[in-house]
């Protein structure tokens, strides 16, 4: 995998309901075929156009944040009114 970018850090305490969780998120490129790991019991690859209507906690933040990274080339700001 080679990073390309820091997308954001996201730390609202109310992201998470059960606790109080920070998050960096990067933006990069993979190559092979990914496998669910210890935090994930399954996982699927979907086109952007082709979401679930909800995401869990605050991932549509960051899923809005990535498109506007795609489009822009600007990182998320550090704070969000």
């Amino acid at each position: 995998m080679e990073l390309t970018a820091l997308l954001g850090l996201y730390s609202n305490p109310k992201r998470d309901p059960r606790f109080h969780t920070a998050t960096a998120v990067y933006v990069g490129q993979a190559h092979g075929t990914p496998v669910a790991g210890d935090d994930a019991q399954d996982l699927s690859i979907v086109d952007v156009d082709n979401l679930p209507d909800k995401l869990a906690f605050d991932h549509g933040l960051v899923l809005s944040d990535y498109l506007n990274f795609r489009g822009t080339g600007q990182v998320a700001p550090l704070f969000k009114d």
